[in-house]
């Protein structure tokens, strides 16, 4: 893949190295495709987003999901770069309730941050998962329309594209013939 700008390039590389042998959760794909079908949302409904929220992009899920950490990132794309990433990062041990909700209010205080959790949540939410059962995707879209609440304000492109994604979600929900759990 080839991008247009040498930086982004250069991230590219960067997450497929780290990503590398990962692939998303249910299917036979590479996760690299998650970071570039992100990174896509951003580029084609946000055109005034900076390198490094591009960049960010394609990083997001780096330090959450592989041995990099936010000093890699930070020397080698900058300290802006990192402080994107930092506030994408879960902290799995506060994953839940409150945890969550603190994660969610810290990526709410940046426009940066909160656009591309958005495209992020847009990309995955477009494909319903049948594998986690009807109580995992109700939260799921409790948690999407959390989301879109709390970051909605970044972008009205990209909200406006979640809204109908979790309506979409929400109806797949009622006309899935769920097995009891």
């Amino acid at each position: 893949m080839e991008f247009k700008n040498e930086k982004i390039n250069e991230a590219y590389e960067f997450a497929l190295k780290a990503h590398k042998g990962q692939f998303r959760f249910g299917i036979k794909e590479p996760y690299i495709n998650h970071l570039v079908a992100t990174y896509n949302i951003v580029l084609e409904n946000v055109p005034q987003c900076t390198t490094d929220v591009l960049i960010a992009t394609l990083l997001h899920d780096s330090v959450e999901d592989t041995k990099v950490t936010l000093s890699d990132i930070s020397g080698r794309f900058g300290e802006k770069v990192a402080e994107i990433v930092a506030l994408l990062t879960k902290d799995f041990d506060k994953e839940q309730s409150d945890g969550q909700m603190k994660y969610f209010k810290n990526i709410a205080l940046s426009s940066e941050a909160s656009i591309i959790k958005l495209a992020d949540r847009i990309h995955n939410i477009s494909r319903p998962s049948t594998v986690k059962g009807k109580e995992w995707n109700e939260r799921y879209i409790a948690e999407s329309q959390t989301i879109l609440d709390m970051m909605g304000w970044a972008d009205g492109n990209l909200a406006d594209i979640l809204k109908i994604k979790i309506a979409d979600y929400k109806e797949f929900i009622k006309n899935q013939n769920w097995e009891s759990e």
